[in-house]
């Protein structure tokens, strides 16, 4: 598939400019008010939410994936794609702030409901764009730089996640219990400022021209991307990776807090090292895609990714020396996954109208495969929950056991990986062995030069 570049340079650079700034605005937003976070579970704590709310809000976030599926249909009724993708990303913001009035507007009974409600709107509004934001990235990235663009994308809004996380942490533990509300109230109004900010930035890049969208489309049109074979490869593959590594997500955490009994700060420091690890992940595996291609990259990443499970599962309450390292390790190879992939997709979108259907389907199928994945986890360790096995000596709880099966299975998606078209046909061999000679020329130039 060919991707075209429809503007001139310099605006494309300007876009790509805004696309980073965007992205760092909304890790700043999504710390403040996204799901998932310890600021938007406290407040949910202050409206009686408990274990099963919480629950439901992680497959409330998954499920509103699906909006990706049906949103090309309402954009092929939208003939300016730009403001469709703006007033969503506007609309998505205001209701999310919107939250802060409950406690002053909602009756008690109905104030997690409501909480619900609006959350769940703002995921349709920012799910049912996504896919024409995407298209707008792809079609502007250049192919020689998607791996660097998406790196240095990432970056920013993980740094900027990190500052402003650490920053809305310690402003709400400023706060008295009694007070929590009114801290909530007022961090939430200013996520209105940073939300509408971002779609000010985003105003400010370059769309490029669009052909006049066909009418009358048909919803079994959506299908389209299932029967492009390189397109239905690549899918296929992700999802076994994404359903394979369910098994563990959701259990990192509750093994950390529960079994190891690791304390909250100890716990975040352990996220930090992380996502500094995956930072660095990202610089170097951006600077490998876009020398060797995503298909020739992803078994360098995916191989060596099969021993954090393990690692995770090796850990006991008295020895758990191991899951910093088993945190560094996935911060840096999950980043691989990311950038590799991200570059792939985009080399497989159409250079037409279907480009957004495509990202929908890719995303919706991402989401269900995972949540569907995540669910069984939950019924498989409350089958194995019991008294510890032993192995050789060693005691194996559920979640332990849960992790080696994370392990044992990631070897499907690395066999998986064969399916997959390449750019170049190259092996980890002689990718490993072209950076060493690359570097040994670079190294012995500089000792010259001295």
């Amino acid at each position: 598939m060919s991707q075209d570049q429809p503007l001139e340079k310099p605006q494309i650079n300007r876009a790509l400019r805004a696309f980073v700034l965007v992205s760092g605005i909304w890790g700043v937003w999504g710390q403040m008010i996204g799901t998932g976070t310890a600021m938007l579970n406290g407040f949910a704590l202050t409206l009686g939410a408990t274990a099963s709310f919480f629950a439901l809000m992680t497959s409330i976030n998954s499920l509103m994936g699906f909006a990706q599926l049906l949103a090309p249909r309402i954009g092929w009724q939208v003939a300016d794609h730009r403001r469709f993708i703006l007033a969503c990303r506007a609309l998505a913001v205001c209701l999310r702030a919107s939250i802060l009035f409950i406690p002053l507007l909602v009756p008690p009974r109905f104030q997690l409901a409501s909480l619900v409600a609006l959350v769940g709107a703002s995921l349709v509004c920012l799910q049912g764009s996504s896919p024409f934001y995407g298209s707008w990235q792809a079609t502007l990235v250049p192919e020689h730089l998607r791996g660097r663009f998406t790196s240095r994308q990432t970056i920013v809004g993980t740094l900027t996640a990190m500052a402003a996380g650490l920053a809305t942490g310690r402003y709400l533990d400023a706060f008295a219990e009694a007070d929590k509300p009114r801290a909530f109230t007022y961090l939430f109004a200013l996520s209105l400022v940073v939300g509408l900010g971002s779609v000010v930035a985003l105003a400010r890049a370059p769309f490029p021209p669009t052909r006049p969208q066909p009418r009358g489309r048909h919803l079994q049109q959506l299908l389209e991307p299932f029967r492009h074979p390189p397109f239905r490869r690549a899918l296929f593959f992700y999802c076994a990776l994404q359903c394979v590594l369910g098994l563990a997500d959701p259990f990192y955490s509750l093994f950390m807090l529960d079994r190891l009994g690791l304390s909250y700060t100890t716990v975040s420091i352990y996220n930090m090292s992380a996502m500094a690890a995956s930072v660095v992940g990202y610089r170097v595996w951006a600077y490998l895609v876009d020398r060797h291609g995503s298909r020739a990259v992803l078994p360098l990443v995916l191989a060596p990714k099969i021993a954090v499970p393990l690692l995770w599962a090796a850990n006991t309450a008295q020895h758990h020396l191991l899951v910093p390292v088993a945190m560094v390790l996935d911060g840096f190879f999950s980043a691989g996954i990311s950038v590799a992939i991200t570059a792939l997709l985009y080399g497989l979108l159409p250079a037409d109208e279907q480009r957004p259907t495509f990202m929908g389907c890719w995303s919706a199928a991402l989401n269900l495969s995972y949540s569907v994945a995540t669910f069984g986890a939950g019924l498989l360790a409350t089958w194995l929950a019991g008294p510890d096995r032993v192995l050789w000596g060693f005691p194996l709880g559920n979640l332990q056991l849960m992790f080696g099966l994370c392990a044992l299975l990631q070897v499907g998606p690395l066999l998986l990986l064969r399916s997959i078209e390449a750019r170049q046909h190259r092996g980890p061999a002689q990718i490993l062995e072209a950076e060493r000679q690359r570097w040994t020329r670079l190294l012995r130039r500089r000792r010259e030069r001295r």
